[in-house]
C-alpha cells in the first residue's frame, strides 16, 4: 500500500480513487462483487482512473504477501 503511494502523486483524486479501489475489493472479499463501473458511480470517480488505481493496488499487495 504505501508502495502504491509514494508510486503516484497523492492528490484528491488519487486519494477517492484508491479509496473507490479498497471498496471494490472489500465487496469482492465479502462476497458482494460490484463491478468497477458501479463502484465509480457512487464514488463519483472515473472507471478508468479505479481501474488504474485498483490494478497498481492489487500488484502492490501481492508483492507485500510474497515478501
Amino acid at each position: 500500500f504505501s508502495k502504491a503511494i509514494m508510486e503516484l502523486a497523492i492528490g484528491k483524486e488519487f486519494k477517492s480513487a484508491l479509496a473507490a479501489s479498497c471498496v471494490y475489493l472489500a465487496c469482492r472479499i465479502e462476497g458482494y462483487p460490484r463491478t468497477i463501473d458501479e463502484v465509480s458511480l457512487y464514488v463519483g470517480v472515473d472507471s478508468a482512473e479505479l481501474n488504474r488505481i485498483h490494478k497498481i493496488l492489487m500488484v502492490t499487495l501481492k508483492q507485500m504477501i510474497r515478501g
